[in-house]
């Protein structure tokens, strides 16, 4: 309403390419604070791999979703795209999340939760 008429039409946001599967397993994880597994691509290393994961939270930046987890294969915190996701399946044990905010190196001072 604030845009006026026709705003429907003119504001469009699209954020990469994630597979809508892959992002609401995503999603339904970090709200249940349930381990996630994912067939992760790696560009700088040009592989996948499968890795376990602790969700904290999904990030929305320079038009990519980002999650960021505790990755144990890593044995740290890391930033995920989730479009480099080509599957999540989330998982039966739970996690405790860290009591102050982890951001991994990354700005999340205006980020949703």
């Amino acid at each position: 309403a604030a845009l006026g008429s026709g705003a429907a039409d003119a504001v469009e946001v699209a954020l990469g390419e994630a597979d809508p599967e892959v992002l609401a397993t995503t999603r339904a994880a970090v709200d249940r604070s349930r381990q996630l597994t994912i067939d992760y691509y790696s560009y700088g290393r040009d592989e996948h791999s499968t890795r376990v994961v602790d969700p904290y939270r999904l990030v929305a930046r320079d038009g990519h979703w980002y999650l960021l987890a505790h990755c144990h294969t890593a044995g740290g915190e890391r930033l995920f795209r989730v479009d480099r996701v080509r599957s999540a399946t989330m998982g039966e044990a739970g996690f405790d999340r860290p009591a102050a905010e982890v951001d991994a190196g990354f700005d999340l001072s205006e980020s949703p939760r």
